[in-house]
Protein backbone atom coordinates (compact mmCIF):
# COMPACT_ATOMS: atom_id res chain seq x y z
CA UNK A 1 0.00 0.00 0.00
CA UNK A 2 1.45 3.43 -0.86
CA UNK A 3 2.45 5.80 1.93
CA UNK A 4 1.81 9.48 2.07
CA UNK A 5 3.01 12.17 4.42
CA UNK A 6 0.81 12.60 7.47
CA UNK A 7 -1.47 15.61 7.57
CA UNK A 8 0.40 16.78 10.68
CA UNK A 9 3.38 17.54 8.41
CA UNK A 10 1.36 19.36 5.78
CA UNK A 11 -0.34 21.91 8.02
CA UNK A 12 -3.61 20.07 8.54
CA UNK A 13 -3.65 19.00 12.16
CA UNK A 14 -5.07 15.58 12.93
CA UNK A 15 -6.96 15.10 16.16
CA UNK A 16 -3.94 13.67 18.04
CA UNK A 17 -1.57 16.62 17.47
CA UNK A 18 -2.67 18.51 20.59
CA UNK A 19 -2.34 15.33 22.66
CA UNK A 20 1.24 14.85 21.42
CA UNK A 21 2.04 18.36 22.66
CA UNK A 22 0.58 17.53 26.07
CA UNK A 23 2.60 14.31 26.15
CA UNK A 24 5.79 16.29 25.44
CA UNK A 25 4.97 18.74 28.25
CA UNK A 26 4.35 15.83 30.64
CA UNK A 27 7.72 14.27 29.74
CA UNK A 28 9.47 17.61 30.23
CA UNK A 29 7.94 17.87 33.72
CA UNK A 30 9.09 14.31 34.49
CA UNK A 31 12.64 15.19 33.38
CA UNK A 32 12.58 18.33 35.53
CA UNK A 33 11.47 16.41 38.62
CA UNK A 34 14.01 13.65 37.92
CA UNK A 35 16.91 16.09 37.65
CA UNK A 36 15.92 17.94 40.82
CA UNK A 37 15.74 14.69 42.79
CA UNK A 38 19.19 13.62 41.56
CA UNK A 39 20.73 16.99 42.42
CA UNK A 40 19.20 16.93 45.89
CA UNK A 41 20.26 13.35 46.65
CA UNK A 42 23.82 14.08 45.47
CA UNK A 43 23.77 17.45 47.25
CA UNK A 44 24.93 19.45 44.23
CA UNK A 45 23.71 22.74 42.77
CA UNK A 46 22.15 23.04 39.33
CA UNK A 47 25.46 23.84 37.62
CA UNK A 48 27.17 20.67 38.84
CA UNK A 49 23.92 18.71 38.64
CA UNK A 50 23.47 19.67 35.01
CA UNK A 51 26.91 18.31 34.20
CA UNK A 52 25.96 15.02 35.87
CA UNK A 53 22.59 14.57 34.18
CA UNK A 54 23.01 16.32 30.81
CA UNK A 55 24.29 13.32 28.87
CA UNK A 56 22.19 10.66 30.57
CA UNK A 57 18.90 9.41 29.22
CA UNK A 58 16.06 8.93 31.69
CA UNK A 59 17.03 5.32 32.40
CA UNK A 60 20.55 6.46 33.29
CA UNK A 61 19.16 9.19 35.52
CA UNK A 62 16.83 6.79 37.29
CA UNK A 63 19.68 4.35 37.82
CA UNK A 64 21.45 7.18 39.65
CA UNK A 65 18.39 7.79 41.81
CA UNK A 66 17.89 4.13 42.69
CA UNK A 67 21.61 3.64 43.40
CA UNK A 68 21.92 6.69 45.68
CA UNK A 69 18.51 7.34 47.27
CA UNK A 70 18.30 4.58 49.87
CA UNK A 71 20.00 6.46 52.75
CA UNK A 72 17.70 9.44 52.17
CA UNK A 73 14.23 7.85 51.87
CA UNK A 74 11.89 5.50 53.72
CA UNK A 75 11.54 1.86 52.69
CA UNK A 76 8.16 2.53 51.04
CA UNK A 77 9.57 5.52 49.15
CA UNK A 78 12.50 3.39 47.99
CA UNK A 79 10.04 0.75 46.78
CA UNK A 80 8.19 3.43 44.79
CA UNK A 81 11.45 4.77 43.30
CA UNK A 82 12.30 1.23 42.18
CA UNK A 83 8.79 0.83 40.72
CA UNK A 84 9.19 4.07 38.75
CA UNK A 85 12.58 2.86 37.52
CA UNK A 86 11.24 -0.54 36.44
CA UNK A 87 8.26 1.05 34.65
CA UNK A 88 10.41 3.55 32.82
CA UNK A 89 11.61 1.33 29.95
CA UNK A 90 8.09 0.66 28.68
CA UNK A 91 6.87 4.23 29.18
CA UNK A 92 9.99 5.71 27.53
CA UNK A 93 9.65 3.35 24.56
CA UNK A 94 5.98 4.28 24.10
CA UNK A 95 6.87 7.97 24.33
CA UNK A 96 9.68 7.56 21.80
CA UNK A 97 7.35 5.85 19.33
CA UNK A 98 5.03 8.84 19.44
CA UNK A 99 7.57 11.66 19.69
CA UNK A 100 10.38 10.30 17.48
CA UNK A 101 8.44 8.04 15.13
CA UNK A 102 7.86 9.04 11.54
CA UNK A 103 4.13 9.56 11.23
CA UNK A 104 2.74 8.01 8.10
CA UNK A 105 -0.74 7.37 6.78
CA UNK A 106 -1.74 4.18 5.00
CA UNK A 107 -4.10 4.54 2.08
CA UNK A 108 -7.03 4.07 1.68
CA UNK A 109 -7.94 3.82 5.39
CA UNK A 110 -6.40 7.13 6.41
CA UNK A 111 -5.16 5.55 9.68
CA UNK A 112 -1.98 7.23 10.97
CA UNK A 113 0.93 5.14 12.21
CA UNK A 114 4.18 5.97 14.00
CA UNK A 115 7.23 4.07 12.76
CA UNK A 116 10.68 4.14 14.37
CA UNK A 117 13.79 3.41 12.34
CA UNK A 118 15.91 2.13 15.25
CA UNK A 119 15.60 0.42 18.59
CA UNK A 120 13.39 -2.45 19.72
CA UNK A 121 10.35 -1.00 17.95
CA UNK A 122 12.08 -0.32 14.63
CA UNK A 123 10.00 -1.13 11.58
CA UNK A 124 6.81 -1.82 13.52
CA UNK A 125 3.69 0.13 12.63
CA UNK A 126 2.08 1.55 15.77
CA UNK A 127 -1.45 2.92 15.27
CA UNK A 128 -1.50 6.56 16.32
CA UNK A 129 -4.75 7.70 17.91
CA UNK A 130 -5.67 10.43 20.33
CA UNK A 131 -6.71 7.80 22.88
CA UNK A 132 -3.39 5.97 22.57
CA UNK A 133 -1.41 9.18 23.04
CA UNK A 134 -3.52 9.98 26.13
CA UNK A 135 -2.69 6.55 27.62
CA UNK A 136 1.05 7.16 27.21
CA UNK A 137 0.74 10.72 28.56
CA UNK A 138 -1.19 9.45 31.58
CA UNK A 139 1.53 6.85 32.26
CA UNK A 140 4.16 9.61 32.19
CA UNK A 141 2.10 11.76 34.55
CA UNK A 142 1.71 8.83 36.97
CA UNK A 143 5.50 8.41 37.13
CA UNK A 144 5.99 12.17 37.49
CA UNK A 145 3.51 12.53 40.33
CA UNK A 146 4.92 9.56 42.22
CA UNK A 147 8.42 11.06 41.93
CA UNK A 148 7.14 14.55 42.74
CA UNK A 149 5.41 13.36 45.90
CA UNK A 150 8.65 11.82 47.20
CA UNK A 151 10.62 14.90 46.17
CA UNK A 152 8.17 17.21 47.94
CA UNK A 153 8.20 15.08 51.09
CA UNK A 154 11.95 15.71 51.37
CA UNK A 155 11.82 19.36 50.22
CA UNK A 156 14.00 18.44 47.24
CA UNK A 157 11.88 20.35 44.75
CA UNK A 158 11.69 23.77 46.38
CA UNK A 159 12.25 26.61 43.96
CA UNK A 160 14.90 29.16 44.75
CA UNK A 161 13.98 32.70 43.71
CA UNK A 162 15.93 34.03 40.77
CA UNK A 163 16.38 37.46 39.30
CA UNK A 164 17.42 36.13 35.92
CA UNK A 165 14.39 36.63 33.68
CA UNK A 166 15.06 36.35 29.97
CA UNK A 167 13.15 39.10 28.22
CA UNK A 168 14.41 38.75 24.64
CA UNK A 169 13.33 35.16 24.05
CA UNK A 170 12.57 33.52 21.65
CA UNK A 171 14.09 35.05 18.55
CA UNK A 172 12.81 34.12 15.09
CA UNK A 173 15.30 32.65 12.63
CA UNK A 174 16.24 34.93 9.78
CA UNK A 175 17.29 34.05 6.26
CA UNK A 176 14.76 31.24 5.79
CA UNK A 177 11.69 31.24 3.57
CA UNK A 178 8.48 32.33 5.27
CA UNK A 179 6.02 29.54 6.01
CA UNK A 180 2.58 29.69 4.45
CA UNK A 181 0.07 30.89 7.03
CA UNK A 182 -1.99 27.67 6.77
CA UNK A 183 1.00 25.66 8.11
CA UNK A 184 0.93 27.63 11.35
CA UNK A 185 -2.77 27.21 12.12
CA UNK A 186 -3.75 25.55 15.37
CA UNK A 187 -6.38 22.83 15.34
CA UNK A 188 -9.94 23.79 16.10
Amino acid sequence: MPLRESKSHTGQHPHYTVEVGRLCAAWSFFEFITDRIIWAILKVDHKIGSMITANKDMQGRWSLIVNHAEPHVTASEMAMLRKINSSLAIVANDRNIIVHGQIMTKNPSGQSYAILSRGASAGKWHPLTSEGVKVVMTNIVKLSYAARDIGNAHLWLEEKPTEKIVSDWPKPLEGFPELPVDRLKSPG
